[in-house]
């Protein structure tokens, strides 16, 4: 009887990690996505004011 309610507890163990693991993944895309965002615009900042005193070709 231990063994079949070990083996249970196993399962839903194995059964967590995988939830935990998809939600894992998907906040560091999340994350990754954001970051992306904000570099773009930084450097789209930083380019406007950078060539705000020279002359373009």
């Amino acid at each position: 009887m231990g063994s079949i309610f070990s083996a249970i507890g196993r399962g839903i163990e194995a059964i967590i990690g995988a939830i935990f693991a998809v939600i894992m993944a998907i906040v560091g895309a999340v994350t990754a996505v954001i970051v992306t965002i904000f570099d773009v615009i930084v450097d789209i900042l930083c380019c406007r004011c950078g060539s705000r005193g020279s002359s373009r070709l």
